[in-house]
């Protein structure tokens, strides 16, 4: 994986996420989503990965339920974090609302500039947590 940076002042952190976990670039993303100003959405960067063979998000297998299985039936799903890549969604530090980095083999890969790869998932305040799938694998 190539680890990417956003260019600063841009809002190409969920371009830059979506690139290194595809290994293409952010100028392909962007080129498959020209924005505005606002940034770029979860189905945005979670449409790309789709059509490169990854899916966000995780599947349960209900095959081993000790029950019957029906609409009434609750289901908790539980997943070690360090398990899994993630693209995970985080409240912004610089004036934006929110900002998008990777979690890759239990490390984060923050595209900030500003940022060192050496910082902990708990230094964030985490809005949303996709994990993701490689179906090519």
């Amino acid at each position: 994986m190539l680890i990417l940076k956003q260019n600063s002042g841009t809002k190409d952190c969920v371009p830059a996420v979506a690139a290194m976990i595809t290994d293409t670039s952010i100028a392909e993303f962007k080129k498959e989503f020209p924005t505005a100003d606002e940034g770029y959405s979860d189905y945005e960067f979670c449409k790309y990965l789709f059509d490169r063979g990854f899916i966000c998000g995780f599947h349960v297998d209900l095959s081993q339920f000790p029950e019957k299985v029906t609409a009434e039936t609750k289901v908790k799903v539980e997943f070690r974090l360090k398990e899994c890549s993630a693209y995970v969604v985080v409240k912004s530090d610089c004036g934006l609302n929110e900002h998008a980095i990777l979690w890759y083999n239990g490390k984060v890969y923050d595209p900030n500039p500003m940022k060192k790869n050496e910082v902990s998932l708990s230094e964030y305040e985490i809005l949303r947590f996709y994990p993701i799938i490689n179906m090519k694998e």
